[in-house]
C-alpha cells in the first residue's frame, strides 16, 4: 500500500484519528453513561502503549496527520503523558488533542502541553454548580473551572468548551457561557444531543442549532463564518463583528455533515470503528497480539474503512431506532 491514504468507498480520505484511551470517566454525565449496569475494562483488555504507537505509526503512514485522545475520560489512563509523548517522538502525527472533562486539569494542563498536546477541548455543560452536579452527578464543578483557568494559563494553541445542549436543563446558561468564554479567549462551541445507547435520547429534549443562534442573538450580534475546511464539525460564528471572537455549533443532528467525514475511531479495546453511528466494528488488537503484521494489519484496516457509511441516520424521523446491539458513548470514544 505504501504511503496511499486510507479511503473509503465514498471517496473521502482519512485524516483525523480518534483514539480511545479508556473507557473509565469519573463524571456520570446523563447524555453519556448509561443508568445502570456500568462496567469497565480491565487493563489486560485495553491496548498497550505499544499497540497504540504501532497503530497510529500505520495511520500516519496512509494519510493521518492529527489524532484526538479521548475516553471515556483519557486523564484517568496512567502515565498519559508518556503515551503522548511517544506519539510526538515515534510517528509522523502533526497535532495531538484531547477531548477531556476538565476535573484534572489543574494540575495535568502543564504537562500534557509539555507532552505534545496542542489543542484542548473542556466538557462544560452550565455555569451553575447545581446543574452541573444534575447533569454530571457529581460535585466537581470547582476542579473544572479551575482546570480551564489552568488551561488557559499554560498556553496551549487553542482551548475550546464544549457544551451539549438540553432543553429544560441548560438552554437558557447559553449566553453566560459565551461570554465565559469571551472573557479567556476560549471558543465555546454548542452541541447538538445525539443519541446514545442508554442515554434516555428523546428529540424533545434536544435544542437545535437554529434555536441556539436565536436564543443568543438576544445578547449578541452573530456572523456567519465560511468554512475553510469542509470536514470541520463546527459551524463557527463572528460575535460582535470582533475576529477574536467566536462561537461554533456541531450540528451533529440537524445539519449532517458526514459526507465530508474524514474521521475514524479506535477503541479502548483496540476496535476500529469508521463510523461513530453505525455499530459496525473491526477488531485490532486481535490481530496485533496474534502476531499479524503491519501490511496484515493495514489490510484489515483498509478493509474495515470501505465499510464506513456514507452517513448516520436520520435521527428525527418518526422511523429511527437506535440498533440495539451498539455501545454507550463512553465505550465508543468521542
Amino acid at each position: 500500500m505504501g504511503d496511499s491514504f486510507f479511503i473509503d468507498k465514498y471517496g473521502r480520505q482519512i485524516g483525523n484519528l480518534r483514539l480511545s484511551v479508556t473507557d473509565r470517566c469519573n463524571f456520570r454525565c446523563i447524555y453519556c453513561l448509561p443508568d445502570e449496569n456500568v462496567t469497565f475494562l480491565k487493563q489486560q483488555h485495553l491496548l498497550t502503549f505499544d499497540e497504540i504507537i504501532r497503530l497510529v505509526k500505520i495511520f500516519s503512514r496512509h494519510g493521518v496527520k492529527k489524532v484526538r485522545l479521548t475516553g471515556g475520560e483519557p486523564t484517568m489512563r496512567p502515565k498519559l503523558c508518556e503515551l503522548i509523548q511517544r506519539i510526538k517522538n515515534e510517528t509522523e502525527i502533526e497535532k495531538i488533542s484531547i477531548t477531556t472533562n476538565g476535573s484534572r486539569l489543574k494540575e495535568l494542563a502543564k504537562p500534557l502541553k509539555k507532552a505534545g498536546i496542542s489543542t484542548v477541548n473542556i466538557s462544560l455543560d452550565t455555569l451553575d454548580p447545581e446543574k452541573f452536579k444534575k447533569i454530571t452527578q457529581r460535585n466537581y464543578f470547582k476542579n473544572v473551572i479551575e482546570g480551564i483557568e489552568e488551561a488557559v494559563r499554560v498556553g496551549f494553541d487553542q482551548v475550546k468548551i464544549n457544551v451539549v445542549a438540553m432543553r429544560n436543563i441548560n438552554f437558557e446558561d447559553a449566553a453566560k457561557l459565551v461570554s465565559f468564554g469571551i472573557e479567556r479567549g476560549i471558543i465555546v462551541r454548542f452541541i447538538e444531543l445525539m443519541p446514545f445507547k442508554g442515554n434516555n435520547w428523546e428529540k424533545e429534549n434536544m435544542v437545535t442549532m437554529d434555536e441556539l443562534i436565536e436564543k443568543l442573538r438576544e445578547t449578541f450580534d452573530l456572523t456567519p463564518i465560511n468554512k475553510n475546511d469542509p470536514s470541520q464539525t463546527a459551524l463557527e460564528y463572528m460575535i460582535n463583528e470582533d475576529p477574536s471572537k467566536r462561537v461554533g455549533f456541531i450540528a451533529s443532528v440537524t445539519r449532517s455533515f458526514c459526507q465530508w467525514c474524514n474521521r475514524v475511531r479506535i477503541t479502548a479495546d483496540g476496535h476500529l470503528r469508521p463510523c461513530l453511528h453505525n455499530p459496525f466494528e473491526v477488531d485490532l488488537k486481535a490481530p496485533i497480539r496474534n502476531g499479524a503484521s503491519d501490511e496484515e494489519l493495514e489490510k484489515i484496516i483498509q478493509n474495515a474503512i470501505w465499510q464506513k457509511s456514507r452517513g448516520h441516520p436520520d435521527f428525527l424521523s418518526t422511523k429511527f431506532e437506535l440498533p440495539s446491539e451498539d455501545k454507550p458513548m463512553m465505550k465508543i470514544g468521542g
